[in-house]
């Protein structure tokens, strides 16, 4: 696998800071006071600044000393991060307290949900709040103006965050996925933290992959998404087999073992870099598009998105075939709802 100097030492850093462990390849990082420079722009894309910031405080001041100049505005970047992530849990308080008051069963996604995965959650880069109802308590909890999403759920802006209604609990299109997310539901259900209620373990993994696959499917999928589901599926307890199992029902068990090799080859300390055909797509897609493909969709134009969007498909269907006709069609379908 031919990675670019700069690439090389982003993943070296990510793995260092994802594991709070010592980087397990020094060599990566003699870098010049340019590449670094692009390391931290590739970081701040890839929204993976929290782990930076946590590797950095581990290397040898002669490895750091050409990134010093830039420590300053990495630095400023860790406070917001901070400040962020605080605002958020205070409106997922109030939001859960709110709902609940109103005898809603709400269930925190993502986010705030998966940052208690890390060691220092506060410094996981957290968009928006996602939120999952059961399909019966969602039109209550849907405030005025809030709009429709492509996918069936519905967004709404408050104090300044995003928040997004889903009664859609895993990304899947296919027909019968609803009947094993229903059945999964019913045998693993939900866990009630201290200020929110949340998957169960082996639900947040499915969650979590499904939904790198709904994007990598669109303009692409960023760092920080495939950290998420590494961290899930080292530190969760869960029953293996019922996991497989569940990749089987679902359609997504060849997807799911590209994105464990990925993780294999990239992301687990020590690793191989030893890619196949699928895995090196995978990370083509990841580290040149930016967090959910966002440096694609910041020069977007009608030829760029259709040539996107098919090059999506051309490699969701070599990973989920299934999976990748439906979710085109339910495009076609979200799109003539709107």
């Amino acid at each position: 696998m031919n990675l670019s100097v700069t690439d090389r030492a982003l993943l070296t850093l990510v793995r260092s800071g994802l594991w709070e462990c010592e980087v397990d390849n020094p060599s990566a990082l003699c870098l010049s006071t340019d590449q670094w420079a692009e390391v931290f722009r590739r970081a701040k894309s890839q929204t993976v600044q929290g782990l930076l910031w946590q590797a950095l405080d581990r290397l040898d001041d002669e490895l750091l000393m050409p990134a010093g100049p830039l420590l300053g505005e990495l630095a400023v970047q860790i406070d917001r991060l901070e400040k962020d992530s605080e605002k958020m849990l205070k409106e997922v308080k109030a939001i859960f307290q709110e709902m609940e008051a109103e005898g809603l069963h709400p269930v925190l996604q993502k986010g705030l949900a998966v940052a208690s995965l890390y060691e220092r959650p506060k410094l996981r880069a957290c968009g928006d709040i996602d939120i999952y109802l059961p399909a019966e308590e969602h039109k209550r909890a849907v405030p005025k103006g809030a709009k429709k999403t492509s996918d069936g759920g519905v967004l709404y802006e408050r104090n300044g965050i995003d928040v997004e209604l889903h009664s859609q609990l895993l990304d899947i299109d296919a027909p019968g996925a609803k009947k094993v997310v229903d059945g999964l539901i019913g045998s693993e259900g939900f866990e009630k933290e201290k200020f929110w209620t949340t998957t169960s373990p082996l639900l947040t993994l499915l969650l979590l992959d499904a939904h790198i696959l709904k994007h990598a499917m669109g303009w692409g999928i960023g760092l920080r998404q495939l950290c998420d589901y590494a961290r899930a599926r080292k530190v969760l307890k869960y029953d293996e087999s019922a996991f497989r199992a569940a990749c089987e029902q679902l359609g997504i068990a060849k997807w799911t073992e590209t994105l464990d090799s990925f993780c294999e080859n990239f992301l687990y300390m020590g690793s191989r870099a030893t890619a196949d055909e699928l895995v090196e797509e995978l990370l083509d897609k990841v580290l040149r598009g930016g967090n959910f493909g966002k440096e694609f969709r910041d020069s977007v134009s009608p030829v760029k998105t259709a040539r996107a969007l098919q090059k999506g498909f051309d490699f969701s269907r070599k990973v989920a075939p299934k999976e990748a006709i439906w979710h085109f069609i339910s495009l076609i379908k979200g799109r003539l709802r709107r």
